[in-house]
């Protein structure tokens, strides 16, 4: 397994636990001028209605802990939404990003840090500001844009944080499509409208790979000693082959980014199980998703930022 002689060279934290709306109106008809004189019935039922109309958006929570038996917090988050709603057309996204540091000390912290604003900055740079420059045109391809953005956050690291590491993963919405970009293991999962739960992202650590190679039980998996050790990351030498998926973001969706400080404590069962029971409130299903995970362990940092896709709909003005 010639891939071994590239893993990355730190165990992950549970191993070093000790170590230091705006909405816009646009009525569809014009409303009924002011009338002077009592009017029939008949006429009443003939006034135009007047349509308020909402267009789509987003409701996002976000939780962190430190966790139960670590000094500091090496994770990060980057959440930011936006809606544009004129005469004609809307406008509505985001831009999501989990980060989860390593390398003891200040290192992780810094490397979270850098991974994350550097990343976002380059996506404001090279997606949303040509875009706002020229509305009228699509925004550029956002594949390219985000493995652009990934290098940049890459080399930061390499530069700053000089031993550390970090996970990243990161999602772009625009509109309907859905797009993220993977390394580490930090996690993405999708909660369907219909219920349909599913973990969107692959795990880059030496357990899963030996699993996929069938080397390795899931049962196995579990309780390994290295089950934490990165093969990729950011802030390595090795060039980075990230994870790229991409879906549609239909009304009622929701999705959870989150650091393994989340997932090795929770059932992917119980995730769903909070995010069904709380769909209509994501900042609750954060909260609640770190709290349990703390109560179970804490044995590392925490992290989840969930967002939901409200629907958009009309309603008839009085």
């Amino acid at each position: 397994m010639s891939w071994l002689k590239h893993l990355w060279p730190f165990h992950r934290k549970r191993e070093a636990a000790s170590e230091d709306e705006e909405e816009a109106v646009k009525p569809t008809r014009p409303l009924a001028p002011q009338e002077t004189q009592p009017v029939s019935p008949q006429e009443v039922s003939e006034t135009p209605k007047a349509w308020a109309v909402y267009p789509p958006q987003l409701r996002v929570g976000v939780a962190q802990s430190a966790g139960r038996l670590r000094p500091n917090n090496e994770d990060a988050l980057f959440t930011w939404t936006f809606a544009s709603a004129g005469s004609h057309q809307a406008f509505w996204g985001g831009l999501f990003i989990v980060a989860d540091g390593m390398g003891g000390h200040s290192h992780g912290e810094l490397a979270s840090q850098h991974a994350v604003y550097t990343f976002a900055r380059a996506l404001m740079q090279s997606f949303f500001l040509p875009w706002l420059e020229d509305w009228q045109q699509p925004p550029p391809e956002a594949l390219p844009t985000l493995e652009s953005a990934l290098e940049k956050a890459n080399r930061m690291v390499q530069a700053t944080a000089l031993g550390g590491g970090t996970t990243l993963t990161a999602a772009l919405l625009w509109g309907e499509r859905l797009v993220i970009i993977h390394v580490g293991d930090s996690r993405a999962y999708y909660l369907s409208p219909q219920g349909t739960f599913e973990l969107l992202t692959t795990d880059h650590t030496v357990v899963a790979r030996l699993v996929t190679q069938g080397d390795l039980t899931e049962e196995e998996a579990a309780y390994h000693p290295h089950r934490n050790m990165l093969y990729q990351a950011l802030g390595q030498r090795e060039p980075l082959n990230p994870d790229i998926h991409t879906r549609t973001f239909p009304p009622g969706s929701v999705l959870l980014l989150c650091s393994d400080g989340l997932w090795d404590e929770l059932s992917e069962s119980r995730i769903a199980d909070i995010l069904k029971a709380h769909r209509g409130d994501p900042i609750q299903a954060a909260h609640i998703l770190v709290s349990e995970a703390e109560q179970a362990g804490g044995h590392d940092n925490i992290t989840a930022v969930v967002i939901q896709r409200v629907p958009s709909y009309t309603s008839v003005l009085a």
